[in-house]
C-alpha cells in the first residue's frame, strides 16, 4: 500500500480492519520523500511519527 500526500498536508491516518476470528500480524515501513526535478526520488525514514494501535 502506497499513500501518497500533498506537500501542503501535515498528517494521514491509516485505518485496518480485522473483521475475522483470528488475530493478525502486522509489519510497516515508514518513508518519506521528495522528487528532484529531473524526477529522481530520495527515500528516507521519517524524523518523527507516531503509532497507537487502538485497544
Amino acid at each position: 500500500m502506497r499513500i501518497f500526500m500533498e506537500a501542503r498536508e501535515r498528517a494521514t491516518a491509516i485505518t485496518v480492519v480485522n473483521e475475522g476470528d483470528t488475530e493478525l500480524v502486522m509489519q510497516a515501513e515508514l518513508f518519506t520523500g521528495s522528487r528532484s526535478p529531473m524526477g529522481s526520488t530520495n527515500c528516507r525514514p521519517p524524523k518523527t511519527w507516531c503509532w497507537r494501535p487502538r485497544s
